[in-house]
């Protein structure tokens, strides 16, 4: 992802001398998810290669978009959404594509079987990021008071490894696992 940032930081300050809009990018990337969608439902081996092209592109598009918010400082609540949904939607669409391609060659309860555990997977892996997310937000400026009673804002360092230890803890209590 590094190398994903890099260039799109690049590209997102070169299209911001025009009048292009980060959610037209958006739109950009959801439509490069398609059209991977559409290669890989064909379940031929070229369009898969150029499904997994077009998949890499909408990934790409996907950084450039929040980062030429950024850079516009064009940033909202309603972008942020769509992006979102959208980014939900092509992964979707991408698993989606792969079953329906690869059951022409194989049998199709397996493949949708594999289907249905990768999107579970998927859905699985974005609730652990949004949780470290809010953990690691929490986390990093905590309210307290100084002895004079003024309201201090202190910073606590913190590395991902000890934040998902955290959860880990709030999630598998005493050998069951908690939802909440």
């Amino acid at each position: 992802t590094k190398v994903t940032r890099y260039f799109s930081i690049r590209l997102a300050m070169f299209l911001s001398r025009y009048s292009i809009t980060p959610n037209q990018i958006t739109c950009a990337s959801f439509a490069s998810g398609l059209a991977a969608f559409a290669c890989f439902t064909v379940g031929n081996s070229r369009l898969n290669i150029t499904g997994m092209l077009l998949f890499a592109l909408s990934y790409f598009l996907d950084a450039v978009d929040g980062d030429l918010a950024r850079v516009k400082k064009q940033t909202s609540q309603f972008g942020d959404l769509v992006d979102a949904v959208l980014g939900k939607i092509g992964c979707v669409l991408l698993f989606m594509g792969i079953c329906i391609g690869q059951s022409k060659h194989y049998p199709p309860e397996h493949v949708w079987l594999l289907g249905f555990i990768a999107i579970s997977g998927y859905y699985v892996s974005q609730a652990f990021i949004h949780k470290l997310t809010i953990v690691d937000m929490k986390s990093k400026i905590n309210s307290s008071k100084n002895s004079c009673g003024q309201k201090v804002e202190t910073k606590e360092t913190g590395d991902r490894v000890g934040i998902f230890r955290k959860i880990a803890r709030e999630f598998f209590i005493g050998g069951r696992f908690i939802l909440y």
